[in-house]
């Protein structure tokens, strides 16, 4: 038995499935912004935003891919949110009037392209959920919105590195003689799995080679004021928020001292090329169905 689990350990990739949804609530981001911030929401018809400051922006009730010609170029396929003010009336629209419709849901996306993308586009998928797999240059990722992409593979540690960060023996092992280095050797292998694995993270490999030095310069556990505050961070801590930000998920973290702003955070225009793959999983994960969408825009 003991042979089979550490077997299991071994496996350098971990399904990972997750429940696929639309977003039904609120129709705006909590956050009201002052006038001085560029296009916001109105608070309410009567309330202009250049007096009374307004939202940053509207809540998706789920996604669209587009796929959008581009002359002389490949096609690129992009995501687009359907704000949940509108999926309602969409909805109805859908059983009542076709035709109405299409012309309301083109009208909703003509808001979010720019005038060259207007009229030059198709609709290839017209509702794609929130945590909808995709695969693109060994790129595993989910849909957090219309703009903001999850991390969708997990990392996988070898034993000798999950002894060195496990709970229970930390109080002890950082007592242990060279912990300090072999904490350094960890750093580097997380660095290494990000390089070879990790595809998604290339925009941190550089800010984390270039801080090494800070990195090793740091004492083995974070510091505490008198009042239980932390005053300054320490190796192990930095390790395992480092970890957390490779969490197959939307969690991101700040590392001041790496330098790391919202560390696996992947917020901007989602695009894909007519090679990228909607995998639709089972609940289990253990049966899936993938398709490239230039199969879905034939």
């Amino acid at each position: 038995m003991i042979e089979e689990l550490e077997k299991v350990y071994k496996y350098k990739y971990m399904l990972v499935s997750k429940e696929v949804y639309s977003y039904s609530g609120k129709l705006f981001n909590d956050t009201v912004y002052t006038h001085e911030k560029n296009k916001l929401i109105p608070l309410k018809k009567d309330k202009p935003t250049s007096i009374y400051g307004g939202y940053s922006s509207e809540k998706s009730a789920y996604m669209v891919i587009i796929k959008i010609l581009k002359k002389n170029k490949s096609n690129i396929y992009k995501v687009v949110g359907i704000p949940e003010i509108y999926s309602e009336k969409l909805e109805k629209l859908k059983l009542d009037d076709t035709k109405t419709y299409v012309e309301k849901f083109r009208e909703i996306i003509n808001k979010q392209l720019n005038k060259s993308e207007i009229n030059n586009y198709s609709i290839v998928l017209d509702k794609v959920m929130y945590n909808q797999l995709i695969f693109e240059n060994g790129e595993w990722m989910t849909l957090g919105s219309s703009k903001e992409r999850h991390n969708a593979k997990q990392l996988v540690l070898e034993n000798k590195i999950i002894a060195i960060l496990d709970e229970e023996s930390r109080r002890a092992i950082s007592r242990k003689d060279g912990i300090s280095s072999e904490l350094d050797m960890v750093y580097e292998q997380l660095i290494n799995a990000i390089r070879k694995d990790f595809p998604l993270y290339k925009k941190y490999i550089e800010t984390l080679e270039n801080h090494k030095d800070e990195f090793r310069q740091l004492p083995i556990n974070s510091k505490y004021d008198s009042k239980g505050k932390k005053s300054g961070d320490g190796k192990f801590d930095i390790i395992n928020d480092i970890i957390t930000g490779l969490h197959a998920n939307g969690t991101r973290k700040d590392i001041k001292i790496l330098g790391l702003s919202e560390f696996g955070r992947f917020k901007s225009v989602i695009t894909f090329s007519e090679n990228a793959k909607l995998i639709y999983q089972s609940p289990t994960g253990l049966f899936e169905r993938r398709v490239k969408l230039k199969d879905l825009s034939k």
